[in-house]
């Protein structure tokens, strides 16, 4: 899969440390190179960052190796891998030691826009219609409550003597 894009190596110490296991570091680059970077369509099936490996022998790897590897790499939370019957299906979750280079969508991120940034080709949401329908619910729900309020009252209120009734009382 050589497209002319590139996949970086970060320089910091996960990635020091990590080359101290080289069978784990040469199968973390090899999901690294093969791994989908856009959301084009493929025959694989595959999501942005996922990659199909198993062929062990192509990086030098026994079996067992490889097991070791995928478990260690797994264990620091590099990598997940899911075993399929077209193979095994690894997903980088982590990008401090190899960055793939994604492709960035158009769509707008949870952050404030940039001038450079282009906005989004659709309409602009609004909650107008949201807002109105959770005040419409509230003012029923207040309605509902001033009436159970009443009528409660009425039930549970001691009955007041009128004058006459004291009067009665006093005699």
């Amino acid at each position: 899969m050589i497209n002319g894009s590139f996949i970086k190596l970060m320089r910091s110490k996960n990635a020091l440390e990590l080359m101290k296991r080289p069978k784990s570091f040469m199968l973390l680059a090899q999901i690294a190179q093969r791994a989908r970077r856009t959301s084009e369509l493929n025959i694989d099936g595959l999501a942005v960052g996922e990659a199909l490996i198993g062929d062990h022998e192509s990086i030098g790897l026994t079996e067992q190796e490889y097991r070791t590897a995928k478990n260690h790499l797994a264990r620091l939370g590099l990598a997940t891998f899911e075993g399929t019957s077209r193979g095994t299906v690894a997903r980088l979750i982590d990008d401090t030691i190899f960055d793939i280079n994604r492709d960035a969508d158009n769509d707008r991120d949870n952050e404030r826009p940039t001038v450079r940034q282009r906005s989004a080709n659709d309409r602009a949401t609004t909650n107008k219609k949201e807002n109105k329908e959770k005040n419409e619910k509230n003012e029923k729900k207040l309605k509902d409550y001033a009436f159970f309020k009443e009528s409660f009252l009425k039930k549970t209120a001691m009955p007041q003597p009128t004058y006459e009734d004291l009067l009665k009382a006093r005699r």
